[in-house]
């Protein structure tokens, strides 16, 4: 009998990120003051922190599932196809890809068939329940079916690619908006107006508004350049 497999929440996806947003910072200064106790400074200091960070995230996630945060929650990282860990590099590229787009990357996660993040589409990841059986009937996620069997959808690498080229298009133009619509005095000096504060916040909330609508957008298929297929 096939095993049912409950993907986690995105609240507990953000759990295990707040636990690990203090452990790191923590191992990182430790040791930076332990290589400070052994007079070690500029590369080798960076070298080891980064290190140690290596060993928090990527190899924790290809050796044990998982790092400490997503234990403590009780969510596991898996290949979506193997169902066993991810190897070092996908873990490595699922790592670096979290780290430059944030919060953003976990827009996905309420979009996507198995609830993936845009660093687990790309290398194939999927986050889990590590004991389903034990967990509320309200807690197990199940597969998210939201394509129409009337369209032919984009592939995921093209929803990726259009994802990337949307939100950067996104960026540019909001930050050409900043520098027409603001002072002179506000982009050089900092010294902004009342006029100039509302605009920065109407184009900061436009911006927050914008990147999950063209993910969501994107993901369904209804963007230019990823957009779904009548049969």
């Amino acid at each position: 009998m096939e095993q049912k497999i409950g993907y986690a929440r995105l609240l507990r996806r953000i759990q295990s990120l707040l636990i690990d947003g203090i452990i790191i910072p923590v191992i990182f200064f430790g040791v930076i003051f332990i290589a400070s106790l052994f007079e070690l400074q500029g590369v080798y200091t960076a070298s080891l922190a980064g290190l140690a960070i290596f060993i928090f995230e990527p190899f924790l996630v290809s050796t044990t599932g998982g790092t400490v945060g997503q234990h403590i929650v009780g969510i596991q990282v898996k290949n979506k196809k193997t169902g066993k860990n991810i190897n070092i590099i996908s873990a490595i590229i699922r790592f670096v890809v979290k780290i430059i787009l944030g919060v953003i990357s976990l827009i996905t996660i309420l979009t996507t068939r198995y609830h993936q993040g845009i660093h687990d589409a790309l290398v194939g990841s999927i986050v889990t329940l590590k004991n389903p059986e034990s967990q509320p009937s309200n807690e197990l996620l199940k597969e998210r079916e939201f394509e129409l069997p009337s369209y032919i959808y984009p592939s995921k690498t093209r929803k990726i690619i259009m994802l990337i080229v949307y939100n950067v298009l996104i960026f540019i133009a909001i930050t050409v908006a900043f520098g027409l619509l603001l002072s002179d005095e506000c982009l050089t000096s900092g010294r902004c107006t009342g006029k100039d504060n509302i605009i920065a916040l109407v184009l900061q909330s436009l911006w927050l508004i914008c990147i999950p609508f063209s993910i969501i957008m994107c993901w369904k298929g209804r963007m230019f350049g990823c957009r779904r297929k009548s049969i």
